[in-house]
């Protein structure tokens, strides 16, 4: 038996046919769908997240629990996807058991209040986040909510910027998207969800990159007063469409025989260059060079255009290729950020061994070997 503890109320579920004590911790997250439990195994000591799906959703919760499934395939860690533990009712409400993690990307900028990050922190959210997309992509999957709330940090204190893609309630095969359907939040919609036209697995990458421009600029690429307010925000961004793509749109007539002042500055890719504080450092301005010219590639009016999540991959932003030969404070650091990353598990081995052995006094040099 599963027993629940919230404030004084005890409840029991079975689960799995295993008997497992647990106790709610405190409520980590609330939404439209529900809440989201932190809690902790009384047996094993394990803390997990529980998703309570609201009992007139639970389709959705369903939904969800399928998607999960299809996602089993994928090594959860190096893919950077969410892993569901386990799944079970209780008194018609679906609940989804989750590994535990930190914060999610937005609650993160939100406590630094918005304080642009580094590209070199960026390239690492990039990173994971185009593995994420091309597993995606690879059973024809397509999230359609990809978001700063749905990005979340592992363990930001013991692994800096190791991010996992969440929140695959909204997910749909591509066989399930339809021409003219209303997806993705506000801020992170595609121009082709905007125009009516057939939808992909490339909605996602605009959503990616709307989501890395946040934590580029500390703000919305694209606030969202309206969805005319949204359009005129992406001709002015990313030029007129072509006829092509204006002629096949469902909902063109609702754009483009309207004038009107869009209520908030716009920034273009040569502003997104200009805007940052100036760097002290040449080749931080020439990573951020590289990193506005993956940015043009994310967020292309025509999703055919659009960059694939293998060739953003190869893009000079992510393989630091135009960093190659150089040296200096900046380059040393972003460098080093990365093996950081491709290393950090056989460091954490490394440091459990040290601690186990009553060797504290740790060589980092050592670890990096």
């Amino acid at each position: 038996t599963l027993r629940l503890k919230a404030d004084t109320q005890m409840v029991s579920v079975r689960v799995s046919g295993l008997h497992i004590s647990t106790s709610f911790v405190l409520v980590i997250g609330r939404g439209v769908y529900g809440k989201v439990v932190k809690c902790k195994n009384l047996n094993t000591k394990e803390t997990v997240a529980i998703k309570i799906i609201r009992k007139d959703l639970k389709h959705a919760g369903r939904s969800e629990i399928l998607n999960m499934f299809s996602l089993r395939k994928f090594d959860s860690d190096r893919c950077s996807l969410i892993k569901m533990t386990d799944h079970f009712v209780h008194k018609e409400h679906q609940c989804l058991a989750f590994e535990i993690l930190d914060i999610d990307l937005f609650e993160f900028m939100k406590g630094r209040h918005f304080k642009p990050l580094s590209v070199s922190a960026i390239r690492l959210i990039a990173q994971q986040m185009l593995v994420a997309l091309q597993a995606l992509k690879s059973i024809a999957m397509v999230h359609t909510d990809i978001k700063p709330d749905n990005i979340m940090l592992v363990n930001h204190k013991l692994i800096p910027f190791k991010v996992k893609l969440i929140d695959f309630g909204m997910a749909k095969h591509v066989s399930e998207l339809r021409t003219g359907s209303w997806v993705q939040p506000n801020c992170y919609r595609a121009f082709e969800v905007l125009l009516g036209l057939p939808l992909s697995v490339s909605m996602d990458m605009w959503s990616l990159g709307c989501t890395l421009a946040f934590c580029y600029l500390g703000r919305l690429l694209f606030p969202s007063y309206s969805q005319y307010d949204n359009m005129k925000m992406f001709v002015e961004l990313c030029g007129q469409p072509d006829n092509s793509l204006l002629n096949k749109g469902l909902f063109t007539s609702n754009f483009f025989n309207l004038v009107q002042e869009t209520p908030e500055e716009i920034w273009d890719f040569y502003d997104l260059e200009e805007k940052v504080p100036t760097c002290v450092d040449s080749y931080e301005q020439k990573d951020i060079k590289a990193f506005i010219k993956l940015l043009k590639r994310m967020i292309v009016l025509d999703p055919d255009k659009r960059i694939s999540p293998s060739e953003a991959h190869r893009q000079d932003f992510i393989t630091m290729k135009h960093l190659v030969g150089c040296s200096g404070k900046y380059v040393i650091n972003a460098r080093t950020m990365i093996i950081f990353h491709i290393t950090w598990e056989k460091c954490l081995v490394k440091i459990i061994c040290q601690w186990n052995c009553f060797f504290f006094k740790i060589n980092i040099k050592e670890l990096f070997t």
